[in-house]
């Protein structure tokens, strides 16, 4: 469906390149994990022109930073960045699954690589269950004289969770969500539990 929306363009079998006045931006769709994603990346990387610019990559792909959640393997980030030629002046390295935003600086040479999860998910149901403010966000990022910077925008929609009390239910049905409606599921063994919401 992305296709159809003006200007944007979808990554899907085949790496891209988009060249801007202040940096450009390796595109890489999905490929694996681990040692799979780190030869893809250094294979592309391999491929640039020579260029002053500051070079991001842009990956879908799962990458542990941190205590973040893993998801596709897990890649350490570091793994992708001994692999780009030491000729590519690598500046970052963003990742479009989806995590809790988290973000890290790796030491390369004398320049510092910065590493920021920036997928977004939308709640559909209570398989993406969570009240986490991550949840129905996404991180905008630009890059402005070689320096990242970051805004946070959450996305207007449902939100899902599950709680185990009747207390519990009520706070959170009190407290709401500016991003939309909230679904709470109670799980309890009380036989009174629902008319105890009323």
């Amino acid at each position: 469906p992305l296709r159809h929306i003006p200007g944007v363009v979808v990554v899907s079998s085949e790496p891209v390149v988009f060249k801007f006045t202040d940096a450009r931006v390796v595109c890489i769709p999905f490929s694996g994990a681990g040692a799979e994603l780190a030869a893809k990346v250094g294979e592309v990387c391999s491929s640039l022109l020579k260029s002053d610019l500051p070079t991001v990559l842009a990956l879908h792909a799962g990458l542990a930073i941190g205590t973040g959640t893993q998801f596709y393997g897990g890649t350490d980030p570091m793994d992708l960045i001994i692999n780009v030629p030491a000729e590519v002046r690598l500046a970052g390295i963003i990742a479009g699954d989806f995590h809790k935003h988290a973000r890290k600086n790796y030491a390369r040479g004398d320049t510092n690589v910065i590493v920021v999860q920036v997928g977004a998910l939308v709640p559909t149901g209570f398989d993406n269950d969570g009240w986490d403010t991550s949840y129905g966000s996404f991180v905008r990022v630009g890059l402005e004289a070689g320096a990242f910077g970051f805004t946070r925008h959450v996305i207007e929609g449902p939100r899902f969770t599950t709680v185990d009390n009747v207390r519990e239910a009520r706070q959170l049905h009190a407290t709401g969500v500016s991003a939309g409606r909230v679904y709470i599921r109670l799980r309890s063994d009380d036989p009174d539990a629902e008319a105890a919401l009323r």
